[in-house]
Formats: C-alpha cells, sequence, structure tokens
C-alpha cells in the first residue's frame, strides 16, 4: 500500500453509500412516476441497509473494529428512524413493496397568526388552483371572493409499513 494512494478497506461501504445516495435522489426526481417512485425508495432503503453489511464484511482488517462498531450498533437500534428502515428492508425483500401515500395539504389562514379556516387534504400532483379551488369565497368575515393572506402546499410521500 502507498502512501500516495492508499487502499481504503471500507471501499465496499463507500460504494454502496455512493449508490443510496444517487438513488436517493433518482427517487425524489421520479415522485410524480408512481411506479418509478416505488422502484427507486425499494432500492435505495435496500442499498442503506447493504452500507451495514458492507462495513461489517470489512471488520477483520479495521483495528478495534467491534469496540468502535458496538456502540454504534446500539445507538441504530435505538433509533427509530434506523429501526423503521430495518423494518421497510425486511418487508421490501420477504414480503411485498411499501404501500406509498402522497397528500398535499392546503391550508389557508385569514392572517399570519390565525389558525387555518381551510385545511384539506388534495391529490399530489394538484395545481395550486384547483387545490384551492373550493375556497375560492371562503372566508371567515364572509367576504365573497376573499383571498386568504397565506397558502401553504405541503406535498409529502408517506411510505406505510401497515398499508393505512
Amino acid at each position: 500500500m502507498s502512501s500516495e494512494n492508499p487502499v481504503c478497506p471500507l471501499a465496499q461501504a463507500h460504494r454502496r453509500l455512493e449508490d443510496a445516495h444517487r438513488l436517493w435522489h433518482q427517487t425524489a426526481d421520479l415522485y410524480s412516476d408512481p411506479d418509478g417512485f416505488r422502484v427507486n425508495l425499494n432500492a435505495t432503503i435496500q442499498t442503506l441497509r447493504n452500507v451495514t453489511f458492507a462495513l461489517q464484511k470489512q471488520k477483520a482488517v479495521i483495528p478495534s473494529f467491534e469496540a468502535w462498531y458496538q456502540p454504534w450498533q446500539r445507538r441504530m437500534r435505538e433509533d427509530p428512524l434506523l429501526r423503521w428502515l430495518v423494518d421497510a428492508r425486511n418487508r421490501i425483500v420477504k414480503e411485498e413493496d411499501l404501500v406509498t401515500q402522497s397528500v398535499a395539504r392546503i391550508r389557508i389562514v385569514d392572517r399570519y397568526t390565525e389558525v387555518a379556516f381551510v385545511d384539506r387534504e388534495v391529490p399530489p400532483l394538484t395545481t395550486l388552483e384547483a387545490a384551492a379551488g373550493p375556497a375560492r369565497g371562503v372566508h371567515p368575515a364572509g367576504l365573497a371572493g376573499a383571498w386568504a393572506a397565506a397558502v401553504c402546499l405541503l406535498r409529502q410521500h408517506r411510505p406505510d409499513l401497515h398499508g393505512r
């Protein structure tokens, strides 16, 4: 091993992490394509899990690996998001695809600090105009045709492990 060109003992883990990063962006880019999104989301989750498998495979060449890795394993097991990822990966590999549920929420408020007087979910790729359409003319003071001061449209994919 040359000091000018050292060989990384974790090259496989690094490659898997880079693969997951690429897949994550592909998943985001395919948001409006349900099948493309599902395929890339499943692949991203599986690849993220493979990072730890690749890391564990290299433990023999890393001094004090077990002493370093055990506390990290404990932290990962206790992290709800990482636990969800393991469960999601197991479901994808052993049972079925995750059920994706996309929602967009429109919230119209009268003033910046007031509670919303319209708050509902619509299909995620609905235009702002179409989503707010039924709210036209709705105003807490009863002013016909008035628009609220703020409209917030939040889009989110919520992969659901329980099929709800």
